[in-house]
């Protein structure tokens, strides 16, 4: 039997479905619509509540789930919402300085808290900025308990979200802020040097956020690189030992806003990251736009990775 349903605008777009809970995600402008296909339930959410000349750019670019939140990576922030009809919650995390055009997300790892601890949610995403480069975080958001230890109906707090840098793979670089290099250059109203070595044109994360591909086109040159990567083992735990700190320091919450801002406000200014080590693993020359590689797939587990151009062909490699 052949169910169609109803969307309110022909222009959504495709960000994700999620077989496990029956949750299909479109998008439009800042508009989230979340599709519940067994009951056929449709939620409409918009992400900005009051929209400034900011946040006009502030589009959605991808979607996931996990529990019972939804996780929204947009332009230039990181949204967690709870399709509630009566008790919304949301956390959120700014990237200053940065406009992601493309996200890829891995699956959520989930650590159970049952009724009286915390549940900890762990997912990796990879997003990339057409000037600064490609950007693997690591979200871990702390879920608030369902029940109360005393049996007494409490306020819920809100959930906690840190978001942290990884890795970065570079394309611009940084002028010099420091000495008399930085009287003497001009600088550009980016704070960045006009050559950049190339752009990314998509990228994939695998399920469990641990290997990645991106494909890049550098400078001046027809070939397309696919490379490939995985992640450092000192980054992993450096993530582990900053959430079991997080979770074990009394006081160590901070109510659903990330208390990794600075962090990345000292990224943008400082250029302190450790590198995303990439490797070629395919190369393909692009003679017109036609042959270039706008989609890519990745099954980690396996190393199989699919490849599409913009003439529609798909290669599998």
């Amino acid at each position: 039997m052949t169910h169609v349903w109803r969307l309110p605008s022909p222009t959504l777009m495709v960000r994700a479905i999620h077989p496990a809970s029956r949750l299909a995600f479109f998008s439009y402008s800042d508009t989230l619509v979340l599709l519940q296909w067994d009951c056929g339930k449709v939620w409409q959410l918009r992400t900005i509540d009051q929209v400034v000349d900011e946040e006009i750019w502030t589009g959605i670019t991808d979607a996931n789930t996990f529990a019972p939140q939804p996780g929204l990576p947009k332009c230039s922030v990181f949204d967690t919402d709870m399709p509630c009809e009566h008790i919304p919650i949301r956390a959120s995390s700014h990237f200053f300085g940065l406009t992601f055009r493309g996200v890829s997300m891995s699956e959520a790892q989930i650590t159970p808290g049952g009724r009286h601890a915390e549940t900890r949610v762990r997912i990796s995403f990879l997003a990339y900025d057409i000037l600064r480069g490609l950007f693997h975080y690591r979200v871990s958001v702390l879920l608030p308990p369902t029940a109360a230890t005393d049996g007494i109906m409490h306020d819920e707090p809100p959930p906690h979200m840190s978001v942290r840098l990884l890795a970065v793979h570079r394309l611009a670089q940084l002028y010099a802020t420091t000495g008399e290099a930085a009287t003497n250059v001009p600088r550009s109203r980016s704070g960045f040097t006009p050559g950049s070595r190339g752009f990314v044109s998509a990228c994939f994360m695998g399920r469990t956020g641990k290997r990645g591909v991106w494909i890049e086109r550098r400078r001046g040159s027809m070939q397309r690189n696919v490379i490939a990567f995985s992640t450092a083992l000192d980054a992993l735990g450096e993530e582990d030992a900053a959430d079991d700190g997080l979770e074990n320091t009394p006081g160590g919450r901070t109510g659903g806003q990330s208390d990794s801002e600075t962090d990345q406000q000292d990224w943008t200014l400082h250029s302190e990251a450790r590198p995303i080590d990439g490797r070629v693993i395919y190369e393909v020359n692009s003679y017109d736009l036609r042959d270039d590689i706008t989609r890519c797939a990745f099954a980690e587990a396996m190393g199989t990775v699919i490849l599409g151009n913009r003439k529609g062909d798909l290669k599998l490699l």
